[in-house]
């Protein structure tokens, strides 16, 4: 039995948010979870194939890079080893290739009914009223961002890899903070497998 201070997957989250009562707003459906699961694998299913097909360009058009990733996979096989720096060099490789190449490089977020009627977004964007979306472009911050991916420019798997000097920058091809991804692990399971 799981301790209750534990944290809970995604689909034990969805079913502890069920109800019977139609009258409750804040509970789901069998149908909305029914919904969510097939949204979060169908939908994972799209992306992971989009990062793999870059993977795969990126692999084509860099022997070096391509030779660095099969002999680690080749060193832990001779060794009869876990798979650990293998698997290490290929999160890292396809962390960069989510940078470079988003599978979903634009998101929307709609402005919800707030006390203040709306949000302030400073500056040059000004207020943006309640009930409008918001489109924003994250493959700017991936591609452009200097201060956290020196050499933004240059495809370098390095960058992800853990130093004891410093750790690797956040991967913002699914999102950040309350609005991250839900099936971020699902693709990156699947693309490493």
């Amino acid at each position: 039995r799981r301790n209750q201070d534990q944290k809970k997957c995604f689909i034990e989250r969805l079913l502890r948010a069920t109800t019977t009562d139609s009258a409750a707003k804040s509970s789901l459906t069998e149908e909305a979870i029914v919904d969510n699961i097939f949204t979060l694998v169908f939908a994972g299913t799209d992306t992971t194939a989009s990062v793999l097909t870059s993977a795969f360009f990126e692999l084509a058009k860099n022997d070096e890079l391509r030779e660095r990733l099969q002999d680690s996979v080749e060193k832990e096989v001779v060794a009869k080893n876990s798979n650990d720096a293998a698997d290490e060099n290929l999160r890292a490789f396809l962390s960069e290739v989510q940078r470079c190449y988003p599978a979903a490089p634009f998101t929307m977020r709609n402005i919800a009914d707030t006390d203040t009627n709306g949000i302030d977004l400073g500056g040059k964007y000004g207020r943006v009223s309640a009930g409008f979306n918001i489109t924003y472009a994250i493959a700017g911050t991936l591609l452009d961002d200097e201060d956290s991916y020196p050499d933004p420019s240059d495809f370098n798997m390095d960058r992800w890899l853990k130093r004891r000097d410093s750790k690797p920058p956040h991967n913002w091809a699914f999102g950040g903070g309350c609005r991250t991804c839900p099936g971020r692990f699902l693709s990156v399971a699947e693309s490493v497998a």
